[in-house]
């Protein structure tokens, strides 16, 4: 369904263990050229599984079909460790609304790959998605002991978590207005790419909007890696706006180039009516069906990745969550 990829399975076992609903899924990941769970997706379903003490079938590298019984969610300090670059971050997308969803604390350690292609870099994370879960009341913490490229990994963040009670939203909660936010991280490299990079950010936002807005980005440079790589997040969290673009270095792709086509997406972004970007909204969707209230969210583009987590949510939460076409952007609502 949708657009068939490991979200369904993200979503599905994280709604499973908040609605206390048995699932098993199907053809997992079946249009893939290799199909079936992989060491992230593994990683995903037992710790959402863990964390309830619940009963998982079939759970192997490779399978296309597995099961979840669900137990109850308990909070407490936990270690997953997808033993290869495979992302943290879209485990973090699988166990944090499950967490989210009762009051409690915990503290997670998560080892793998921090910035990997088709995953969220940690610190996107850090600096959209975890500024959108405070506004509900949580206070969440996210620290980047060390970073994990391809394909070695290696990587380790630790994640703090406190949820006083039920979501609601808090709109007052969105932070500092009128400031771009950015960081640069680089391990292995020289630090003249990072240089470059930021170089060429700054001259493309500041010839545009050097009057409306304040640039800081800094550069986190990390000499001892067991793997080498490149890549950068800018963020603008205010105003009710979420919006956050990321790119990661390319070999043969100059480092002016990579900040420029960061710059350029992201002016698109604060240009617009969007209040998250395209890519942010697809991971905070799942918080705002669970939630009491959720402020809508403008978003420019309605996505596949948009429409398979609507299908999802739907089969757990039905007439939680809808979309709304405005012509030149969409709102996705949280229906009372």
């Amino acid at each position: 369904m949708g657009e068939g990829g490991g979200q369904i399975l993200r979503t599905s076992f994280s709604l499973s263990v908040i609605t206390g609903k048995e699932i098993t899924v199907k053809n997992i990941r079946a249009n893939r050229p290799k199909p079936g769970l992989a060491a992230q997706h593994l990683t995903s379903i037992r710790a959402v599984s863990e964390i309830c003490g619940g009963k998982l079938e079939n759970d192997l590298k490779g399978s296309e079909e597995v099961t979840l019984a669900p137990g109850n969610i308990c909070h407490g300090q936990y270690l997953f460790d997808v033993g290869t670059a495979g992302s943290v971050t879209l485990v973090l997308q699988a166990i944090m609304p499950v967490l989210c969803s009762t009051p409690g604390r915990s503290e997670i350690v998560l080892r793998g790959g921090t910035d990997v292609k088709w995953s969220p870099p940690v610190d996107y994370v850090k600096s959209v998605i975890f500024p959108y879960f405070r506004c509900f009341g949580i206070e969440c913490s996210l620290e980047v002991k060390k970073r994990g490229y391809f394909p070695k990994g290696g990587g380790e963040i630790h994640v703090k978590l406190d949820v006083p009670g039920r979501l609601s939203w808090k709109p007052e909660d969105t932070g500092s207005q009128g400031e771009i936010t950015g960081i640069i991280n680089i391990g292995g490299l020289r630090r003249e790419i990072a240089d470059r990079m930021m170089g060429a950010i700054i001259q493309n936002l500041e010839d545009d909007h050097a009057e409306n807005y304040d640039v800081d980005i800094v550069i986190d440079n990390r000499e001892n890696q067991i793997d080498r790589g490149v890549g950068v997040v800018l963020a603008h969290v205010g105003e009710g706006r979420f919006i956050g673009v990321d790119r990661l270095g390319e070999r043969g792709v100059p480092a002016d180039v990579i900040g420029k086509t960061v710059a350029d997406e992201f002016k698109r972004y604060i240009d617009s009516p969007a209040s998250m970007d395209d890519h942010g909204c697809d991971q905070v969707m799942t918080m705002m069906a669970i939630s009491e209230s959720a402020g809508d969210m403008k978003i420019l583009n309605r996505t596949g990745h948009v429409n398979t987590n609507l299908m999802v949510i739907e089969r757990f939460l039905p007439g939680k969550l809808n979309v709304l076409d405005k012509g030149k952007y969409f709102i996705l609502h949280r229906n009372i």
